[in-house]
């Protein structure tokens, strides 16, 4: 599944299927800090919930069973891939035409407001911003619009044909894969696919030694924003509060200021058949961005009570130039 793919369609695989190999104690140790945690829940079909002691991090255990990711995720695109409510994927896709004119009408929590204006402080409306975990292509369309340049990284195959149609840089692959000779960036932002990796702090080490002077803006999901069926594995494998976002980004050799933000109410799991309506109905392109926006307008109105806390996290981070590569 690595490297470039100059295909125009992807061949579906075949759906994603469990199989567990539970490594006894190792799976106990938090993959943020390393310290030991404490059960909090079981997870049926895959394992248990378990509680750093330390950086408070909620974790999988296992964080993951082998499968390549890879074609997890392009299943998921491609509505090849159910599990976790993994369908959400490819019905990003189907209204994606509707949607990309005007990417505030997507999940727009404020955190974006907050992450770019820093971009713009830190790297100029100019700069290059490389999308990690780009998907189905929201924010790089957002960053264009605003002057920025854009480029996209992406694990799955059908993500990045996408967003190749429409113009943009994006590679198949992890950080590893991306190509020396390719813009290098000025900032990477990810936005809501830290709780997909197995391995979050190799990750973001990995990130800071390809790109040691790129500012990193990550926004992950809150501990208010569960849903029953999204957040649990293979979908949700990691849970972020202030302090373990802030505990991964020091780790990883960063200076962080991390901030929570509230939702508006509209993102509540109960108010997901409203988006099913829109899709049953099969609304054209413009019907599906007067739907939208008349959801953001009159909804959260309606729907003050389901307003939380700490509904989404934000890191802000620059490299530490005193700790030294690892």
């Amino acid at each position: 599944m690595r490297g470039r793919v100059d295909r125009d369609t992807p061949q579906v695989a075949t759906p994603h299927k469990l199989h567990l190999q539970h490594s006894g104690s190792a799976c106990d140790v938090c993959p943020v800090c390393g310290g030991q945690s404490v059960l909090t829940g079981g997870i049926a079909g895959w394992g248990d919930w378990r509680s750093c002691e330390d950086c408070t991090l909620m974790f999988a255990s296992p964080i993951w069973n082998g499968t390549n990711q890879a074609e997890l995720f392009n299943n998921a695109y491609l509505g090849a891939e159910s599990v976790a409510g993994m369908r959400d994927f490819a019905e990003r896709l189907d209204e994606r035409d509707g949607v990309l004119k005007d990417p505030t009408l997507w999940f727009w929590t404020p955190a974006y407001g907050r992450a770019i204006r820093w971009l713009g402080e830190v790297a100029g409306r100019d700069g290059t911003v490389l999308d990690l975990g780009c998907g189905p292509g929201y924010v790089l369309r957002a960053l264009k619009n605003l002057g920025f340049t854009p480029v996209g990284l992406d694990v799955a195959e059908r993500a990045v044909v996408v967003n190749r149609r429409d113009g943009f840089k994006v590679w198949h692959g992890t950080v590893d894969d991306y190509p020396d000779d390719w813009p290098r960036p000025d900032a990477v932002v990810s936005f809501f696919v830290l709780h997909h990796f197995d391995q979050p702090l190799e990750t973001i080490r990995r990130v800071r030694r390809k790109w040691p002077d790129a500012r990193l803006a990550i926004a992950t999901y809150g501990p208010t924003n569960y849903d029953p069926v999204r957040t649990t594995p293979p979908r949700t494998l990691t849970r972020w509060n202030e302090k373990s976002l802030r505990a991964l980004l020091t780790r990883a050799g960063y200076f962080a200021e991390v901030v929570n933000f509230p939702s508006t109410g509209t993102e509540d799991w109960h108010l997901r058949p409203v988006g099913g309506i829109r899709r049953r109905i099969q609304l054209s392109a413009a019907g599906v961005r007067m739907s939208k926006r008349m959801e953001n307008r009159i909804l959260p109105l309606l729907v003050r009570p389901l307003r939380k806390p700490d509904f989404v996290v934000l890191g802000l981070a620059t490299s530490n130039p005193r700790m030294s590569m690892p």
